[in-house]
């Protein structure tokens, strides 16, 4: 059936999906709405290799917040054969180091300039790359505005920009979603569009200096920017916004399609914004089963992975994961002991959702595989989970999987990967219970 998707290498996760496995699991990329609406000057090649790289970013023990891609998976995913991609990802890591981005930071309330990779080289085959902890929050326990995208249709974008304003236009995807209209519009100014296609270099000093006084987007492209690229409007939208249309419209791995118009204004009628009209290719059928957009900013995406993962039976819509994920305030360890207790159930679960909340909100626990709610005698407790017990094969299952990782028989690896997270969570717990029962002893 192929390699295995997840290897570990100097303690690093490292991704290796084959042809048939990324046909079947998705790579999806996360990123805030903050750092997607962030301004920079990147080519096609490096945008793509930046992309996999945070799909496939992890927490190091040491804190770092960093990933390790093949160079083999990374020409999959960009359909291209021959070993040209070797070269072209030694010779990316200079530009990927000095990649730097415009942002508006929440916290200091101002324009800062950023470079988010801190480390980044190429061995073995293997791109590493550190990325600069001041981005954790845009792609790791996101707490605001978000937009997730298969990173595998990403990398078959043929232009920089059809890439750059598949990106933009896509945080617009839940607005279609949830409000279930066909079109949603939005409008940008001419300047700022300018800057998000890459046809000005925000690292200029005078433009960075005009930003950080506030000055209108259009007065910054048309008189402080000394370098900009396709400067009439005819032009610009041509050469740019033309080519991005007839790939994002026409293209099998875009979910959006889009139409636009000028703006114009002012006594010469000159265009000064963009109005772009947004629909969705295939609208869904039931767009009660996604998440309201103003629930977005208030879960943990990684958090409602870890739970659709962990019960890859059960048909579960996401909008109900996110309550389960809201109702333990983001906590981890609440969610993964909530899972834990899910796990030593013998008998069928009627409502899945309905337990794991129960668990999280009633504070249930667990003494040796026996679950309890705190303040609750036995009797109670049993009553109260009647009607809450997994099916015993699976468990069965998974309990064999357990004693074979214990007792190292097989290593982390060789669990299928949507097993991967239950097992280790039921291991986790079977060895706070030994250490329980040492500790009684003792």
């Amino acid at each position: 059936m192929g390699r295995k998707a997840i290897e570990k290498r100097d303690n690093q996760l490292i991704i290796n999906i084959d042809e048939i496995e990324r046909e079947q699991q998705a790579l999806m990329l996360t990123k805030s709405n903050d750092l997607i609406h962030a301004k920079f000057n990147a080519s096609l090649f490096v945008q793509k290799l930046l992309n996999f790289s945070l799909a496939s970013i992890a927490k190091q023990p040491n804190g770092e917040i960093s990933s390790a891609v093949r160079v083999a998976d990374l020409r999959n995913a960009m359909d291209l054969s021959g070993h040209s991609i070797y070269t072209a990802v030694s010779a990316a890591v200079e530009p990927i180091l000095n990649f730097k981005i415009i942002k508006y930071d929440d916290a200091a309330e101002k324009i800062i300039g950023l470079n988010i990779v801190t480390d980044c080289y190429y061995s073995d085959g293997i791109l590493y790359t550190t990325f600069n902890r001041k981005i954790e929050a845009d792609v790791i326990n996101i707490q605001k505005k978000f937009t997730r995208n298969n990173v595998y249709f990403l990398c078959k974008f043929k232009s920089a920009y059809s890439l750059r304003l598949y990106e933009l236009l896509s945080t617009q995807r839940w607005v279609l979603q949830k409000s279930k209209k066909k079109i949603v519009s939005v409008i940008y100014s001419l300047g700022e569009l300018r800057f998000e296609m890459g046809t000005i270099d925000p690292n200029d000093s005078e433009v960075q200096k005009a930003m950080r006084r506030n000055m209108d987007w259009n007065i910054i492209a048309e008189e402080v920017a000394a370098n900009r690229t396709q400067k009439r409007w005819d032009d610009f939208k041509r050469r740019i916004l033309v080519v991005a249309q007839k790939e994002i419209n026409n293209a099998d791995y875009s979910d959006i399609g889009f139409d636009f118009e000028p703006v114009k204004s002012g006594k010469s009628n000159k265009v000064t914004s963009v109005k772009f009209h947004i629909y969705l290719k295939n609208p869904p059928e039931y767009n009660d089963q996604m998440i309201p957009e103003e629930e977005i900013d208030a879960v943990d995406v990684r958090l409602v992975s870890d739970i659709k993962n962990a019960f890859p039976s059960y048909p579960l819509r996401e909008e109900d994961l996110i309550a389960v994920v809201r109702a333990a305030g983001n906590d981890r360890d609440r969610v993964r002991k909530a899972i834990d207790i899910v796990n030593i159930q013998k008998k069928p679960i009627k409502n899945l959702i309905g337990f794991l909340v129960a668990a999280i909100q009633e504070c249930w626990d667990q003494d040796e595989n026996i679950p309890y709610i705190v303040d609750q005698d036995y009797e109670c407790t049993q009553q109260t989970i009647f009607d809450y017990n997994e099916h015993e094969e699976e468990h069965q299952r998974l309990n064999e999987l357990v004693k074979k990782y214990l007792a190292n028989d097989i290593e982390e690896t060789d669990i299928k990967m949507e097993d991967r997270s239950v097992v280790k969570a039921m291991a986790n717990a079977s060895k706070k219970v030994e250490k329980m029962k040492n500790r009684d002893i003792m």
